[in-house]
């Protein structure tokens, strides 16, 4: 037998005893298992990182243009009515859309659906311009219609690699009761 690996006389019996806390074998392992705990932290900020960055409200959907109408709002601030006339009115329009740039001034616009979906009366996507096409001051916006878990919503972008978070999402607001 290996004394070594004996132990205290008479306890051994052939087994390595259990590393002493501090010892070198302690060491290694606790090494070994603070470099794997880091990679697997390093690893699940990595997701959830990216699973909070990915866009939110679910699948592209079809809307008619009667379905658009209304009002739709986010918890962030952000209202937009959609009237049946084309016409829009806007509020807060920077708290829909993440790193928005453009003017906050617009108030009023137009909107329209531009991608049908097997008819001119509905759509998945629906751009919106200010009342006064020829202001330098304002951004045309695109908006696309999805569906999750949670209903319709709509989603404000100027580039369509740059969609919505969760908070971003305008959904429909209920209509008042008559």
């Amino acid at each position: 037998m290996d004394p070594a690996h004996d132990g205290p006389k008479g306890a051994g019996h052939g087994r390595r005893p259990a590393p002493h806390p501090g010892g070198r074998a302690h060491r290694t392992a606790h090494r070994l298992g603070g470099f794997a705990g880091r990679v697997a932290a390093v690893v699940g900020c990595l997701v959830l990182a990216c699973t909070s960055c990915a866009a939110a409200g679910g699948e592209a959907a079809v809307l008619t243009q009667a379905e658009l109408v209304g009002d739709w709002s986010n918890t962030a601030g952000a209202r937009v009515h959609l009237s049946a006339d084309h016409s829009l009115t806007v509020d807060g329009i920077e708290h829909a859309m993440h790193g928005y740039s453009c003017s906050t001034s617009m108030k009023a616009g137009k909107w329209r659906v531009w991608e049908p979906s097997g008819s001119a009366d509905e759509g998945t996507n629906f751009s919106i311009s200010p009342d006064n096409a020829d202001s330098p001051s304002w951004c045309g916006l695109e908006a696309q219609v999805q569906h999750d878990a949670k209903g319709f919503n709509i989603c404000l972008y100027l580039d369509p690699d740059g969609m919505c978070s969760a908070e971003e999402l305008l959904r429909k607001e209920p209509a008042p009761p008559r």
